[in-house]
Protein backbone atom coordinates (compact mmCIF):
# COMPACT_ATOMS: atom_id res chain seq x y z
CA UNK A 1 0.00 0.00 0.00
CA UNK A 2 2.80 2.43 0.89
CA UNK A 3 4.53 1.83 -2.45
CA UNK A 4 1.33 2.45 -4.41
CA UNK A 5 0.76 5.74 -2.55
CA UNK A 6 4.08 7.04 -3.89
CA UNK A 7 2.18 7.54 -7.12
CA UNK A 8 0.50 10.59 -5.51
CA UNK A 9 3.90 12.22 -5.20
CA UNK A 10 5.17 11.27 -8.65
CA UNK A 11 1.95 12.45 -10.31
CA UNK A 12 2.12 15.94 -8.79
CA UNK A 13 5.88 16.19 -9.42
CA UNK A 14 5.26 15.33 -13.08
CA UNK A 15 2.49 17.93 -13.28
CA UNK A 16 4.76 20.53 -11.69
CA UNK A 17 7.54 19.67 -14.13
CA UNK A 18 5.23 20.06 -17.15
CA UNK A 19 3.85 23.35 -15.86
CA UNK A 20 7.34 24.65 -15.07
CA UNK A 21 8.62 23.82 -18.58
CA UNK A 22 5.66 25.57 -20.15
CA UNK A 23 6.30 28.61 -17.93
CA UNK A 24 10.07 28.63 -18.54
CA UNK A 25 9.59 28.70 -22.33
CA UNK A 26 8.31 32.28 -21.96
CA UNK A 27 10.10 33.51 -18.82
CA UNK A 28 13.73 33.98 -17.73
CA UNK A 29 13.50 31.61 -14.71
CA UNK A 30 11.38 28.77 -13.43
CA UNK A 31 8.39 29.91 -11.38
CA UNK A 32 8.61 30.35 -7.62
CA UNK A 33 4.82 30.24 -7.29
CA UNK A 34 3.71 27.22 -9.29
CA UNK A 35 0.15 28.56 -9.54
CA UNK A 36 1.46 31.25 -11.92
CA UNK A 37 2.43 28.51 -14.37
CA UNK A 38 -1.18 27.66 -15.09
CA UNK A 39 -1.13 24.51 -12.98
CA UNK A 40 -4.55 24.15 -11.37
CA UNK A 41 -3.78 24.14 -7.68
CA UNK A 42 -7.41 24.25 -6.57
CA UNK A 43 -7.01 20.76 -5.12
CA UNK A 44 -3.79 21.72 -3.38
CA UNK A 45 -3.10 23.60 -0.18
CA UNK A 46 -0.40 26.21 -0.77
CA UNK A 47 1.81 28.24 1.50
CA UNK A 48 4.72 30.30 0.22
CA UNK A 49 7.88 30.60 2.31
CA UNK A 50 10.95 32.42 0.93
CA UNK A 51 11.08 31.26 -2.69
CA UNK A 52 10.08 27.76 -1.61
CA UNK A 53 6.53 26.66 -2.15
CA UNK A 54 4.92 23.89 -0.15
CA UNK A 55 2.03 22.04 -1.70
CA UNK A 56 -0.05 19.34 -0.12
CA UNK A 57 -0.99 16.85 -2.80
CA UNK A 58 -4.56 15.72 -2.34
CA UNK A 59 -5.82 13.21 -4.85
CA UNK A 60 -8.96 11.18 -4.37
CA UNK A 61 -9.34 12.65 -0.88
CA UNK A 62 -5.86 11.46 0.15
CA UNK A 63 -3.13 13.54 1.73
CA UNK A 64 0.03 11.45 1.62
CA UNK A 65 2.78 13.92 0.70
CA UNK A 66 3.86 17.50 1.22
CA UNK A 67 5.56 18.89 -1.87
CA UNK A 68 8.32 21.49 -1.65
CA UNK A 69 9.76 23.38 -4.63
CA UNK A 70 13.06 25.18 -4.13
CA UNK A 71 16.19 26.45 -5.85
CA UNK A 72 14.26 27.96 -8.73
CA UNK A 73 16.74 29.45 -11.22
CA UNK A 74 17.00 29.91 -14.96
CA UNK A 75 18.45 26.41 -15.33
CA UNK A 76 16.51 24.31 -12.84
CA UNK A 77 14.78 23.61 -9.55
CA UNK A 78 14.31 20.81 -7.02
CA UNK A 79 11.03 19.21 -5.97
CA UNK A 80 10.87 17.21 -2.74
CA UNK A 81 7.89 15.09 -1.72
CA UNK A 82 7.84 14.38 2.01
CA UNK A 83 5.68 11.54 3.29
CA UNK A 84 2.80 12.82 5.39
CA UNK A 85 0.04 11.28 7.50
CA UNK A 86 -0.44 7.58 6.86
CA UNK A 87 2.43 7.59 4.35
CA UNK A 88 4.96 8.49 7.06
CA UNK A 89 5.15 4.74 7.73
CA UNK A 90 7.00 4.38 4.41
CA UNK A 91 10.35 4.40 6.19
CA UNK A 92 12.42 3.38 3.15
CA UNK A 93 11.16 6.21 0.96
CA UNK A 94 9.98 9.05 3.19
CA UNK A 95 11.51 11.60 0.81
CA UNK A 96 11.16 11.51 -2.98
CA UNK A 97 13.37 14.07 -4.72
CA UNK A 98 13.44 15.23 -8.33
CA UNK A 99 16.07 17.71 -9.51
CA UNK A 100 15.66 19.37 -12.86
CA UNK A 101 18.93 20.93 -14.02
CA UNK A 102 19.83 22.06 -17.54
CA UNK A 103 16.97 20.05 -19.02
CA UNK A 104 17.89 16.81 -17.24
CA UNK A 105 15.92 15.19 -14.43
CA UNK A 106 17.51 13.18 -11.63
CA UNK A 107 15.32 11.31 -9.16
CA UNK A 108 15.94 9.46 -5.93
CA UNK A 109 14.33 8.60 -2.62
CA UNK A 110 15.48 7.82 0.90
CA UNK A 111 14.44 7.57 4.52
CA UNK A 112 16.09 10.90 5.41
CA UNK A 113 16.23 14.17 3.51
CA UNK A 114 19.99 14.42 4.07
CA UNK A 115 20.52 11.03 2.41
CA UNK A 116 18.17 11.89 -0.47
CA UNK A 117 19.96 15.21 -1.06
CA UNK A 118 23.33 13.44 -0.99
CA UNK A 119 22.14 10.78 -3.45
CA UNK A 120 20.77 13.35 -5.85
CA UNK A 121 23.90 15.51 -5.63
CA UNK A 122 26.18 12.53 -6.27
CA UNK A 123 23.78 10.73 -8.63
CA UNK A 124 23.95 7.58 -6.52
CA UNK A 125 21.02 5.20 -6.29
CA UNK A 126 19.09 6.97 -9.07
CA UNK A 127 15.38 6.35 -9.35
CA UNK A 128 15.22 4.76 -5.92
CA UNK A 129 11.61 4.65 -4.81
CA UNK A 130 10.35 5.77 -8.26
CA UNK A 131 8.29 3.30 -10.28
CA UNK A 132 9.08 3.29 -13.96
Amino acid sequence: MKKSRRTDATVIINKIQQAQEKWRANNPTYAVDVSTTGLNVSTLTTATNDAAETLSSKFNGNDYYKINIKSNTSVGYTVTATAYGAQEQDTKCKFLVARILNGNITTTGANTLTLADSQISNNTDPDRCWSK
